[in-house]
């Protein structure tokens, strides 16, 4: 059997860390970096429960490390639940750990960043106004530069999903469960992850329709980072464009072949490049990840989110940013085969659709839903989701101005309109 070679990849140019690692197994790798790359000894294992029970990935992960693993955790409730990483920074801290490996999804990636954040915070009271505080920032995110002789906590990634939580380094998120708020943490002086494993073969294990959704998520990224009217940068247009163009023909090929590894690569990159445009390059978000965020609180995936949101926003921006949507269908789209041949084939022409249009035919192709009614979420609670959107910082931010929550309920009613047919 041919030997497995590695590839490192640096994700700030002119920074040691965060590193991306490919090529090897995941355990392989892990147990290559902790003590060389990272001076560390002493991991605690935050593993997805359905990885755990189903695959022998968190075994093989220990057995690879040995007695460097002092304690685990297997699994968390979707969202990142505040109560939960308290729970997670305690069983850290008992360990007396120097590094923390999460091995999954958004939610345990999300976990592990605030574990860092919050510095030994006991109590919901205190970590929400901690959070609160670090949500402070106005216009746009203040420069951050890693703190690369931090002795805090390490943290590994090793994601099964593309929503690329590891990739926006100073910010992550929490749900409240007792107002279901959903809070972003943003430290500037924590580190972020050091290291990012990917492993192709390990993303096989979840379930088509999560690994699909949280693509669709990364898409969102570059959709609001290249739209975002005057905010928006050749640099993280530049970047988004990139990414789209890796993401969109690696999912189609991944719903075509769910074993296709390269396809499953080329996404992960995608991701990556789609969540740089955003942090790195400072590329705006706007109502399509404030909605979402408040949808999530609600238990509604991440992909899904944007799945059901993204069109619907597009559509209420476009007297906005209409040249922007237009030049990005040009540049990421319609100059893509695999993606032009699946809006051909669904009825659009590239002279007169619109970016609601072409974003509502890929999803549909990529099979996700399409309305609120079908994860759950009827009109009655559509004014709940609109007034907790005006309170989020990426709604601020939406290129058309978002000034009361009824302007959020319409773009909630495109969505249900939308589904029923046209998007347009």
């Amino acid at each position: 059997m041919e030997k497995s070679t590695e590839t490192i990849v640096s994700y700030l140019p002119g920074s040691t860390f965060p590193i991306v690692s490919h090529g090897l197994p995941f355990e392989e790798a892990c147990a290559k970096h902790l003590t060389s790359t990272l001076g560390c000894s002493k991991a605690f294992v935050v593993a997805s429960g359905s990885l755990s029970r189903q695959t022998d990935a968190l075994t093989r992960l220990e057995n690879a490390l040995g007695p460097m693993v002092v304690g685990t955790r297997q699994g968390m409730q979707p969202h990142t639940l505040l109560t939960e990483v308290l729970e997670l920074a305690a069983q850290v801290k008992a360990c007396r750990a120097d590094c923390l490996i999460a091995v999954g999804g958004g939610t345990l990636i999300d976990a592990a960043k605030i574990v860092v954040f919050v510095r030994g915070i006991t109590t919901m009271d205190a970590l929400i106004s901690e959070t609160q505080e670090g949500i402070q920032f106005k216009g746009s995110l203040p420069s951050w530069e890693p703190n690369r002789e931090s002795n805090l906590l390490k943290i590994i990634c090793i994601p099964t999903t593309l929503s690329g939580g590891e990739f926006n380094l100073p910010i992550a998120a929490g749900v409240d469960p007792t107002t279901f708020h959903k809070y972003l943490v943003y430290d500037r002086t924590a580190p972020g992850p050091s290291l990012i494993i990917w492993d192709p073969v390990l993303t096989t294990s979840t379930p088509l329709r999560t690994w699909i959704g949280t693509g669709i998520r990364a898409l969102d990224h570059c959709v609001e980072s290249y739209a975002g009217g005057s905010r928006a940068n050749v640099e993280a247009q530049d970047c988004a464009v990139r990414a789209i163009r890796l993401l969109l023909p690696a999912l189609l090929h991944t719903i075509d072949s769910p074993h296709n590894l390269e396809a499953r690569l080329s996404a992960q990159e995608g991701s990556m490049l789609a969540i740089k445009s955003s942090f790195f390059y400072h590329g705006p978000a706007g109502a399509s990840h404030g909605i979402g965020h408040q949808l999530g609180a609600l238990g509604v995936s991440h992909g899904e989110t944007s799945a059901i949101i993204m069109p619907a926003v597009a559509k209420f921006n476009k007297p906005a940013v209409q040249a922007q949507q237009k030049t990005l269908l040009n540049e990421a789209f319609w100059s893509e085969p695999i993606i032009a041949k699946v809006l051909l084939n669904r009825g659009l022409k590239e002279d007169t659709a619109d970016l609601s249009q072409v974003l509502d035919r890929i999803i549909r192709a990529l099979g996700l839903p399409r309305s609120l009614a079908e994860v759950g979420i009827g009109r009655e609670k559509f004014l709940q989701v609109a007034e907790r959107s005006m309170n989020d910082w990426c709604c601020q931010q939406n290129p058309m101005p978002l000034t009361s929550p009824a302007q959020v309920v319409e773009i909630l009613e495109f969505v249900e309109v939308g589904a029923q047919g046209d998007s347009a």
